[in-house]
């Protein structure tokens, strides 16, 4: 992680850390939307998790989310499926929670590249298609990280991490770009976002 990264997260992450860290402290219940990645980690306490799709960690198989289920129960984790609305959801429950967190994916704000020079080089979903190193195809010197491209991998903050990585190294080399070696690869790990915590520096507070 870069020395400019870690300046970053001491400034802008770690303060919000703390001040979400006394809230959740004080707080009698919380409400989590949202059934990736994110929203499982977050639920760990007193909980309430919703998620508008019929399972959790959907891209999963059905023993991983069967064991997901049961042990977030098991920590006393009310999770409601098929419902999407924050305090009142979809089918007319309500919810009563102090605070609440939404860990539900955005749509992809790419339309502007439709009237550019890479509005051919957009999938029918509006992402961008790049190849194993993150080049836009096609393009030996245009790159393009994160949730706005076609990487078939859940969309999570520190892969956009190991994405820039790769892409700085790139960069770095430009004869090498330019003559179409490049040596950086993408490499999937972990999916979970205390993968990105470890990597801003921010360690968990304890309650």
């Amino acid at each position: 992680m870069s020395s400019t990264a870690k300046i970053f997260a001491k400034l802008h992450y770690k303060p919000i850390q703390k001040k979400t860290s006394l809230k959740i402290k004080f707080d009698q219940s919380i409400l989590i939307i949202g059934g990736g990645p994110t929203g499982v980690e977050l639920a760990g306490a007193r909980l309430t998790l919703v998620h508008k799709g019929a399972r959790l960690l959907e891209f999963v198989g059905a023993k991983a989310e069967d064991k997901t289920l049961n042990w977030l129960k098991s920590k006393n984790v009310v999770v409601k499926l098929e419902q999407s609305k924050i305090y009142q959801t979809s089918n007319g429950g309500t919810i009563e929670a102090d605070c609440h967190f939404l860990c539900i994916g955005k749509p992809l704000a790419s339309a502007w590249l439709k009237e550019t020079v890479l509005k051919n080089d957009l999938d029918g979903q509006g992402r961008i298609k790049v190849d194993e190193r993150l080049r836009v195809k096609g393009r030996n010197n245009i790159f393009a990280i994160g949730d706005v491209t076609d990487i078939p991998e859940i969309k999570q903050g520190f892969l956009a991490q190991q994405q820039l990585e790769v892409v700085v190294k790139n960069l770095n080399l430009p004869f090498l770009t330019i003559s179409g070696r490049i040596p950086g690869f993408i490499k999937s790990r972990d999916l979970f976002v205390g993968k990105t915590r470890k990597q801003m520096g921010l360690n968990p507070v304890h309650i």
